[in-house]
């Protein structure tokens, strides 16, 4: 549990640094937020994503995103994923 808990955080600790890279005017991105009302378009997404799990040596298709509600549910899909790898 402890070692998922970690691997959730370094997830979500990427992608709130590659998100602020390519969208610096929002400030704290909470897990609750969602990209699209936080501003960004679907290219913006696209590369959060791409560029977060390029950091993270996490390989995955954006197709596995689709459903995904928030920035919390984009992170559990990476953390499972980096789990498996």
């Amino acid at each position: 549990m402890r070692n998922e808990n970690a691997r959730h955080e370094e997830v979500l600790s990427a992608f709130t640094t590659v998100f602020g890279e390519v969208i610096p005017e929002v400030g704290t991105v909470t897990p609750r937020d969602s990209m699209r009302e936080l501003g960004a378009n679907s290219i913006d997404r696209a590369e959060i994503i791409t560029a977060t799990m390029e950091r993270l040596d996490i390989s995955l298709p954006l197709v596995e995103f689709a459903e995904a509600a928030n920035i919390g549910d984009i992170v559990a899909i990476m953390s499972r994923a980096g789990a498996r790898s």
